[in-house]
Order: structure tokens, then C-alpha cells, then sequence
């Protein structure tokens, strides 16, 4: 069997298809992964593996290409539609399919509505649509959600052109639009979690010419270093559905939403005066709202996970601190680190959806800042263990344990609403 031609790694076959161990299916015979009924560049729009050292001989860090293509199942099959959703599916259908419509149709829905649901109907029936989201997390997510191909912004509408190395030995990457203006007219982007979407993000979309149909939960906090790009919906979901009803979590966020204080909850929604240890180390998400809990559980955690260095080590999770977008890199997202980034680093290796990535000119958090004095940082990073609930927008997590700490008067309701909602099963609370 031949090695993948997105990462590299040998491909197998699956009952879904040939596949690799980073999930990516087989390419087309010309090498180049499609979204289906999209342009794509060619060859010779593409950066050449050979052109590219990388420092130590590592992959060329080209923009990664969807999340896996296969449907291994269909989590819609057994979903019907209410009369609330299949009204906004008309409405994304008939916006679909009269180009003359205008460019954006957004709608908002609070958890249990089914807005993603309705999302994903509309991919699996519109298939020269493309399902997008700003975070590879909130992609992934996507993608459980639909059983559909899905994509980050970044990898669907920029690429890597080349790296620039300098006489000073310095190197740049450089990114430009995947697209000419226009390239995409009569593509229609379906966008979830549209309250992180930031105003150049959405004219860097609507530029190719595609079409925005966003979906978003109005109930979450605002993103802090953007204004959202979505407002005033074109349609609101109301009806809160009895499935979504059964679960303690829904309840609770309902409860936080209508001004009330959530409460015990049976053996998946608990609160609690104090957190084992063990459950600390098998929570999928850990959430507060200060820095200063965040660093402290994070050093309690790799304390118990046996990494007592200051220093991240390879394998680590971390997360990204401020929006790069010139490296497919966005507040809030987490990544995992490939080679250790030790004092005097200041350029890191990440895996970026199966391919290594490195970044220069970053600062790590708690060590010593050496980007060069003239430089711009491009971005900073923390370790990856313990959240804010603002930079967990966009993510979820079967079991997490919440530190409600948060103290200030505004948007207490939004905080807490989107903290609880971030657990898909279990969710455990220590009030403070």
C-alpha cells in the first residue's frame, strides 16, 4: 500500500476506504485533496516539498486539507426534523439556491435547539456546500456532529506560497489566499459557532465570493479581541427539544440562562466544596476564569502527570494565546507540541492536523522572552491542561470540571452558561 500524500504516513485499508493513521482518506490521482465542488489549485500553486529545508529536516508545513473524508456513520439517520427546524431548513434551502439572495443568512439557537443538526441536514443535502468552522477543534466537533467532511477557515481558504529564509538567517512563511476574488462564487460556506467569527475573517471569506450560512448559540460570551461578525440572526431556533431536556446539563444551562443557580444534578452534574485529585487528572476539560487558577492547576496536574521541568516537552498539549492567522493559529486553540521548546527557544513545532508546523518568533508563557529586541512576536502559548472559559469557546468535552470563580457582575450569566455547556456527558463544579 502506498503512504499518504497529505502526511506521509502508510496507508491502510478500512471498510470506509484506504485511509492513513492520521485519518486522511485516499487523494485523488493527481495528489491533491479536494472539497468537494470546490476550485483547487494545481500544482503549480502548490509549495514544492523539495524546496523546503524546515531547520532539521522536517515535513514542509503545508496548510493541512479537511478532516477525514470517509462517512463512517451517519448520526443524522434516525433525526427527524421539527416543524421549528424544518422551517430554518427551508429557509437555508432557498437561500442555497437563489444566488440573488444575498451573501450571509445566519441564525442563532441556545443548546438543545438542534442548530447544528439543522447545519449538517443542509450539508448532507447541499453537497457542493463546504462545512467550516474557525478552530480545528470546533471543526472536529463538526465533523462527530454530521458524519461530514469538515475544514477549519484557515486550511478552506489560505495556502502556504513559500518560506522566505533571510541573510540573517531569519525565516518567514508566507500565506496568501488560496482563491482569487471571486474564485468561489456559487460555493455557500456552512459555518458553525459563529459568535467567535471576527469581522476580517468573514470579508477574507466573503472575498472568494462564497456565500455564509452561520450558526451560533446566542447565550455564550462575546469574543474579546474582535466585534462578531453575525448579528441580528435572520432566524432564532426556540423550541428547546425533550431529548436535549433529558440531559442535566442542558437542564442546568437553562437554569444559569433564566437567571437561576444550577444545582445538583444527579451522578453527571455535580457540585461539589472539593475535587479529588483522580478526577482532576481523568477530566477531559479543565475550566476557570482567572489566570492565576489556571497556572496554578496547571502545575498541580503535571506535577501528578510526573513533569516537574518548567519547560513543555514534546507530546505536550498547548494552547495558543493570540490570533495568528497567517499560520492557521487562533486564540483558544490547543495544539500539541512535537519537539520540546526549551529556554532560549523561541520558535516552536506543533502538529497542525497531522502535519509539523513551526512558528517563529513566540513567546512561551512563566519563561524567559527571547524574540529578538525589533522583532514582532507573532504569537504566545501556555500549556494546554486547564482552560478560561473564554478561550474554551468553541470546544467541547465529554467530562469536565469547572472552578466557578467568576466574581464580576457582567455577563456572569454568559460565563457560566458557556462553561456548562462545554460538557458533553459530565460536568463537575467547585463553586468559590
Amino acid at each position: 500500500m502506498s503512504d499518504c500524500s497529505i502526511c506521509g504516513r502508510p496507508q491502510f485499508d478500512t471498510p470506509s476506504g484506504v485511509t492513513c493513521e492520521n485519518g486522511h482518506g485516499g487523494a485523488p490521482s493527481d495528489g491533491y485533496e479536494r472539497f468537494d465542488g470546490i476550485p483547487d489549485a494545481g500544482p503549480d500553486d502548490m509549495p514544492v516539498a523539495a524546496d523546503w529545508d524546515g531547520g532539521r529536516g522536517a515535513s514542509p508545513p503545508l496548510a493541512p486539507g479537511k478532516l477525514p473524508p470517509q462517512r463512517s456513520r451517519d448520526p443524522l439517520s434516525n433525526i427527524v426534523l421539527s416543524d421549528e427546524q424544518q422551517e430554518l431548513y427551508d429557509n437555508i434551502d432557498r437561500f442555497i439556491g437563489d444566488p440573488f439572495a444575498g451573501d450571509v443568512y445566519h441564525y442563532d439557537g441556545l443548546a438543545g435547539t438542534g442548530k447544528s443538526v439543522v447545519l449538517a441536514k443542509a450539508g448532507q443535502n447541499n453537497p457542493g456546500c463546504m462545512m467550516v468552522a474557525l478552530s480545528g477543534r470546533a471543526a472536529s466537533l463538526l465533523h462527530q456532529k454530521s458524519g461530514l467532511s469538515t475544514s477549519t477557515i484557515h486550511a478552506a481558504i489560505y495556502k502556504l506560497m513559500r518560506e522566505i529564509e533571510f541573510d540573517n538567517g531569519k525565516r518567514q512563511m508566507e500565506w496568501r489566499s488560496a482563491h482569487n476574488d471571486g474564485a468561489l462564487s456559487g460555493v455557500t460556506f456552512l459555518l458553525d459557532e459563529k459568535s467567535m467569527i471576527g469581522h476580517r475573517i468573514a470579508r477574507d471569506i466573503l472575498r472568494t465570493g462564497a456565500r455564509i450560512v452561520a450558526a451560533g448559540d446566542p447565550g455564550q460570551l462575546p469574543p474579546i479581541q474582535d466585534q462578531q461578525y453575525f448579528v441580528n440572526p435572520d432566524f432564532t431556533l426556540r423550541q428547546i427539544h425533550r431529548q436535549a431536556l433529558e440531559s442535566p446539563i442542558v437542564r442546568q444551562a437553562h437554569r444559569v440562562r433564566a437567571g437561576e443557580r444550577y444545582q445538583n444534578d444527579g451522578s453527571n452534574f455535580r457540585v461539589v466544596d472539593r475535587l479529588p485529585r483522580d478526577e482532576l487528572m481523568q477530566a477531559d476539560m479543565v475550566l476557570c476564569w482567572k489566570n492565576t487558577t489556571r497556572v496554578e492547576i496547571t502545575k498541580v496536574i503535571r506535577s501528578m502527570k510526573g513533569l516537574a521541568k518548567n519547560y513543555p516537552r514534546a507530546g505536550e498539549f498547548v494552547m495558543c494565546l493570540k490570533n495568528a492567522p497567517d499560520y492557521g493559529l487562533f486564540n483558544g486553540a490547543v495544539y500539541t507540541l512535537t519537539r520540546d521548546f526549551n529556554n532560549g527557544d523561541n520558535v516552536i513545532w506543533l502538529d497542525y492536523e497531522g502535519e509539523e508546523i513551526y512558528v517563529p518568533n513566540v513567546k512561551f508563557e512563566g519563561m524567559v522572552n527571547t524574540v529578538p529586541v525589533g522583532d514582532v512576536v507573532t504569537t504566545s502559548f501556555t500549556f494546554g491542561y486547564v482552560y478560561t472559559v473564554h478561550k474554551a469557546q468553541g470546544s467541547e468535552a465529554k467530562s469536565v470540571v469547572l472552578v466557578d470563580e467568576y466574581a464580576m457582575p457582567d455577563f456572569a450569566i454568559e460565563w457560566r452558561y458557556t462553561a456548562i455547556t462545554r460538557a458533553q456527558e459530565r460536568i463537575t463544579i467547585i463553586p468559590h
